[in-house]
């Protein structure tokens, strides 16, 4: 979530409690960042929303997410072990 003020209010069926943070709760953090890319590139791929994408998006979806080039040149690597299993 992404909330624009650092206030909840949280119900009960008997009371209300208001908790409140300080500005810095509402930053997200490095690995927050990261996965929200790396869903959103996965999403791209992934038009049925089914959890799956083919063998050959793998490589666009971790260059959107950043990975290390010596990764995805080890890439058809991982694809050839992919296919075999």
């Amino acid at each position: 979530k992404s909330p624009r003020f650092p206030v909840w209010i949280v119900g009960s069926s008997s009371h209300f409690t208001v908790l409140m943070g300080d500005t810095g709760c509402l930053k997200e953090s490095k690995s927050d960042e990261l996965l929200e890319k790396c869903r959103r590139a996965w999403k791209t791929q992934d038009a049925e929303s089914a959890g799956f994408i083919q063998k050959e998006a793998l490589g666009p979806v971790l260059e959107a997410c950043g990975a290390d080039p010596e990764i995805m040149n080890k890439l058809s690597t991982l694809a050839a072990t992919l296919e075999v299993t």
